[in-house]
C-alpha cells in the first residue's frame, strides 16, 4: 500500500510504494479524469492530474528513486521445515511530490470520484476505492504533520461543499501557493502546511485575488487562461 513521509526540508512528501501500488493508483487517476472534455470545466484540472501521472511514471525509471525496505520475512515456516526467505527486503519507489500538489490532487479527487460515478462497474469498483484509500493515506499523514489540533479544524474541509467545487478552477493558484511555501524557513514549513491545506480546500480571498490576476494576464496577452505563466516552479532546483 502507498505510504507517505515528509521530505527533509518539508517542501513535499515522498510517495512510497511498489510498482503495483503505483500502477493501480495512476490507472485509477487516469480513469477518473476521463477523456478530454468529459468533465466540463475541468480541463485545467485534468491537465494537471495527467502531468502528475506522467512525472511519477518518469521518476519510476530513475534508479535513484528506489529504496529497499525490510519486508519482515526473515524465516518462513512450512511443511515442518524452516526456509530462509529468498529476500528480506522489498524494492520500493520513493518519489517526491510537492505538498501543494499532493493537497490539490487529494481535494479535487472528491469531485472526480462523484463525476465519474456513472462509469463505476459496481458499488465496490476498484477505481474510486483506490482514490479514497489514497485520500485516507494523505489525511493521516497530514494529521501527523500538522498535529491533531490543527487537523481538527480542517476535518470538515475533507467533505466537499458540493460536487463541482473545483469546476473552472484556476490551477495556477497551486503554483502560487508553492512559491509561498518555499519562501518559508524550513522550521516554519510544518506549521504553514495547515494553512496551505485550508487555502486549497476553500476559495478564499487569496484565491479570488490570484484568479483575477491570472484572468487579467490572459486578457492582456490575448491567450487562454491555461497558457498563462505567472509562477515558475523549477522542480530540479527545489531543495526537498
Amino acid at each position: 500500500m502507498i505510504s507517505l513521509e515528509n521530505t527533509p526540508n518539508y517542501a513535499g512528501v515522498n510517495i512510497i510504494g511498489d510498482i503495483y501500488d503505483f500502477r493501480t493508483l495512476l490507472e485509477s487517476i487516469r480513469e477518473l479524469v476521463g477523456a478530454e472534455g468529459e468533465h466540463i470545466g475541468y480541463d485545467q484540472v485534468r491537465a494537471r492530474f495527467l502531468r502528475f501521472c506522467d512525472e511519477v511514471e518518469s521518476a519510476m525509471t530513475d534508479d535513484g528513486k528506489t529504496v529497499l525496505r525490510a519486508n519482515g520475512l526473515k524465516e518462513i515456516e512450512g511443511h515442518g521445515n524452516v526456509m530462509t526467505a529468498v529476500q528480506e527486503n522489498n524494492v520500493y519507489f520513493q518519489i517526491p511530490v510537492l505538498w501543494t500538489e499532493m493537497l490539490f490532487i487529494s481535494f479535487v479527487l472528491n469531485d472526480l470520484i462523484e463525476l465519474s460515478a456513472k462509469n463505476n462497474k459496481h458499488y465496490w469498483d476498484l477505481v474510486p476505492a483506490t482514490a479514497r484509500q489514497f485520500q485516507g493515506v494523505v489525511a493521516d499523514h497530514l494529521e501527523e504533520t500538522i498535529g491533531e489540533n490543527k487537523f481538527r479544524l480542517l476535518k470538515s474541509s475533507l467533505t466537499p461543499n458540493f460536487i463541482g467545487y473545483y469546476q473552472n478552477y484556476a490551477a495556477h493558484y497551486i503554483d502560487y501557493l508553492t512559491t509561498e511555501l518555499l519562501k518559508n524557513e524550513i522550521e516554519q514549513r510544518p506549521s504553514y502546511i495547515s494553512i496551505l491545506a485550508r487555502r486549497v480546500a476553500i476559495k478564499d480571498n487569496y484565491y479570488i485575488k490570484a484568479k483575477r490576476k491570472i484572468e487579467r494576464a490572459a486578457s492582456l496577452q490575448k491567450i487562454a487562461i491555461r497558457d498563462v505563466t505567472l509562477y515558475e516552479i523549477d522542480i530540479d532546483q527545489i531543495e526537498w
